[in-house]
């Protein structure tokens, strides 16, 4: 078993050493905080919707609409059942509404799920089918987020929400779905075909930028979070996203994984999924919609550098429960 558990650890190393160069880059300088909103915006609307794309278009495994219903409603419901219970957790370590409860459970209730889980996913199951089946599913948690979520970080029904449900990535993924119902090259003049061929191998380029870009983001990302002014660390709030985020959470969703009928790829979503830290968005969101920036940095914080270790621990766990 603790040579299983070392395995799957080396499967993660890469992704933590990409964050850990992100790290210093920005320490050093390199990397500046004016270059972080161009290159998100290069990350957003470019590089991720080539990455979805390229996973998505000619994926047989697609082609059974029963794959484009589970994984989102998958997606949507695990992002509920994170954010009842953060919720619940947050309330049992002190926390209340109008200080950091809300904030609390958003944030602990939304896991990294795009660029951890996807090398993850890359890493430990090398086959385009399970990347596909989990970028299918992210698009129930973007609806999930941005719906429910912010309606629970705000406390109010904000009619514009619905509005970043579409954006670039399921713009690609919408694509990528209807190139592969219509098989693509089957309707296509043969001039045309070449064409899309050459365009389809300079997408596949950019899409491989995508995951160590956003890596390095997220180094730079917690190397800031780590320079906050003012920042009073809350032992409450430190220990509630551990248990929220990296223990109880994690448990219902390989339960979730064991237990439904879900084919082999989503389980092994779910698997994946399961292990993430807290997503580093929120902290964002917090602060455009009026929560406790404070409560979400503590949050993602710990869980990123703890889930060093547990990342593993769940991923061996919850491929045990589902066989492979």
């Amino acid at each position: 078993m603790l040579n299983v558990y070392f395995n799957i650890l080396l499967a993660v190393i890469p992704v933590y050493l990409f964050i850990v160069i992100g790290y210093v880059l920005r320490r050093i300088a390199w990397l500046t905080r004016e270059a972080d909103t161009s290159l998100l915006r290069l990350q957003v609307n470019l590089l991720y919707p080539a990455l979805i794309f390229t996973f998505i278009a000619g994926n047989p495994a697609l082609r059974n609409p029963s794959t484009l219903i589970w994984p989102p409603l998958v997606g949507f419901v695990g992002i509920i059942a994170g954010f009842a219970i953060s919720y619940l957790i947050g309330m049992a370590f002190r926390l209340r509404v109008g200080k950091g409860l809300r904030t609390f459970a958003f944030t602990c209730g939304i896991q990294n799920y795009g660029f951890m889980a996807i090398p993850l996913s890359l890493s430990l199951y090398r086959d385009d089918v399970t990347t596909g089946i989990l970028l299918v599913h992210n698009t129930g948690i973007e609806v999930a987020v941005w719906t429910i979520g912010i309606l629970l970080l705000s406390g109010t029904i904000n009619r514009d929400s619905w509005k970043r449900v579409f954006n670039a990535p399921l713009i690609a993924l919408l694509l990528g779905l209807a190139v592969n119902f219509t098989s693509g090259a089957d309707v296509l003049p043969t001039p045309l075909i070449s064409i899309a061929k050459a365009i389809g191998v300079g997408i596949d380029g950019l899409g491989d930028c995508a995951i160590p870009l956003a890596l390095l983001l997220i180094g730079a990302s917690v190397h800031d979070l780590f320079e906050e002014k003012e920042m009073r660390w809350q032992p409450n709030v430190l220990t509630g996203a551990c248990v929220a985020r990296l223990m109880i959470i994690p448990a219902v969703m390989l339960l979730a994984a064991w237990a439904l009928p879900m084919s082999i790829e989503l389980k092994r979503v779910v698997v994946v999924q399961s292990a993430m830290p807290a997503a580093m968005f929120p902290i964002v969101l917090a602060r455009h919609y009026s929560g406790e920036p404070r409560v979400a940095v503590q949050s993602v914080v710990i869980t990123t550098l703890l889930s060093f270790l547990t990342l593993p621990l769940w991923v061996m766990i919850g491929q045990s429960l589902i066989g492979g």
